[in-house]
């Protein structure tokens, strides 16, 4: 609520406890209107209150901080979901060292396969060099 309000709301109580009283005859007089404005305030965020700056009712410009959420669990989870990354970014990495040396492997096989294959057909090459590279 904004200060105009406030007083508003205050000078309306006033009359209406100096205003609204019962006359000798027992029939009321007086009357008063009262006018209040209420506002939501989403939280952008969940969570456990650390700090409460403003209770119910009080005055709050616009931008000032009402309240503060605990940020411990989302540091956390910040943190598990950096080492989750660090962790699979170490796990990509050995894949590719593994492909690499699988890589490596087939071109040494081609080599091999390229020198026995003629000396296999001039009947230089054992039947069992041959089965290594099948």
């Amino acid at each position: 609520m904004n200060m105009k309000t406030l007083k508003t709301l205050a000078a309306a109580i006033v009359l209406c406890a100096l205003g609204c009283q019962k006359s000798d005859s027992g029939k009321f007089l007086g009357s008063a209107v009262v006018e209040a404005e209420t506002w939501q305030v989403p939280a952008l965020v969940s969570g456990p209150l650390s700090a409460v700056f403003k209770g119910e009712g009080d005055s709050v410009r616009a931008g000032e901080l009402l309240a503060w959420v605990d940020t411990v669990p989302y540091a956390l989870q910040y943190s598990e979901a950096e080492a989750g990354l660090s962790e699979l970014g170490a796990s990509v990495a050995s894949k590719f060292s593994e492909i690499g040396a699988v890589q490596a492997e087939v071109h040494g096989m081609d080599q091999d396969s390229s020198r026995l294959t003629p000396l296999s057909q001039a009947g230089a090459a054992t039947p069992q060099q041959m089965d290594k590279l099948a």
